[in-house]
């Protein structure tokens, strides 16, 4: 593993790998038009759950080197959590999720990688400092690798903090930061801005974590409020993916290999309200930037390679009570 020294850089494709879900709980408690759109006029409980389930298809993409190797990507994610109200002012947000990434290769002699398991956990405490003000941190840990990978040596985590500020009923802004281990690499630590601002009727803008289909991403998403029962939304996001490889009859230099994806997945969204408990999305969208990256245990690069874009659809389904 490399020098543990934290690298003073953003890394904000971390924070997408490690916490799914993390900073979206903190951020939506701004604007109050956001809250007629989800059937929250009434006052809200003091303890809420919910159940998300999430599917994503990367249609088949070139890698960008010799042979012309190509895969596709097919993902799946469930997950839960829930909100304590513990006082007027203090408030635990809780949640956990697996995701399940399969790799579908052609063109290759052997596959790089081929099934990928994230395991993601975490707890954030919100403080109400005035009807203005709210502070929140807490930590944050991931479990990541192939099949038949050493999961002892796949866990990354660390902690955030962050605060919101709700200037009024349509807009709260924000900033979080934080710190985490990365899968056999140096600590990243990364600063975002958080926002919602319903800038015109029906009209939001929304920066921070996203989840979208299987997985999710920090990114901007602007989104037009049609009814109360849908929303149309056009986003784009950073997402990265780094899990440790199963060297199960592979280059011995793979040895405890790493390795990692990182795309800009750019999207439209539609958000059906089927009840005040149930929301269902659909999106179709374009993985831009694209790269994957193989590293051995030392952090030394086996190779690092483009891909072409590629179309991408998913669904997700999320239940409260």
């Amino acid at each position: 593993m490399k020098n543990a020294l934290i690298k003073p850089v953003l890394k904000a494709g971390v924070l997408a790998v490690l916490t799914a879900g993390l900073i979206l709980p903190m951020t939506r408690v701004s604007a109050q038009n956001i809250d007629n759109f989800e059937g929250a006029e009434a006052k809200k409980p003091t303890t809420v759950f919910d159940v998300s389930v999430g599917t994503t298809y990367r249609t088949e993409t070139e890698v960008d080197t010799g042979g012309d190797p190509e895969f596709s990507v097919f993902g799946i994610r469930v997950g839960g959590g829930g909100t304590f109200q513990l006082s007027e002012q203090l408030m635990l947000n809780t949640g956990a999720n697996y995701e399940y990434a399969g790799y579908d290769w052609s063109g290759v002699s052997a596959d790089p990688w081929e099934d990928i398991h994230f395991w993601r956990f975490r707890a954030l405490l919100s403080y109400a400092l005035d009807q203005n003000w709210r502070i929140y941190g807490g930590p944050a840990f991931t479990l990541s690798g192939e099949s038949g990978a050493d999961f002892g040596h796949s866990f990354a985590g660390g902690g955030v903090v962050g605060f919101n500020y709700i200037v009024d009923e349509n807009l709260a802004v924000g900033l979080v930061g934080g710190v985490f281990s990365v899968v056999e690499d140096d600590p990243a630590a990364f600063v975002f801005p958080t926002l919602h601002w319903m800038f015109a009727d029906d009209w939001n803008l929304q920066l921070g974590y996203t989840a979208l289909g299987s997985g999710g991403g920090l990114g901007a998403e602007l989104s037009y409020i049609l009814n109360t029962q849908w929303r149309l939304a056009l986003g784009a996001q950073y997402q990265k993916r780094r899990f440790l490889a199963d060297d199960d009859g592979r280059d011995p230099s793979f040895h405890d290999g790493v390795g990692q994806d990182t795309s800009v997945p750019v999207y439209l969204k539609a958000v059906w309200k089927t009840t005040p408990q149930l929301d269902v999305e659909g999106y179709v969208g374009v993985t831009a930037g694209g790269e994957l990256r193989a590293e051995n245990s030392r952090g030394d690069r086996i190779f690092e390679e483009d891909y072409d874009p590629s179309a991408q659809i998913g669904l997700q389904a999320v239940m409260r009570f």
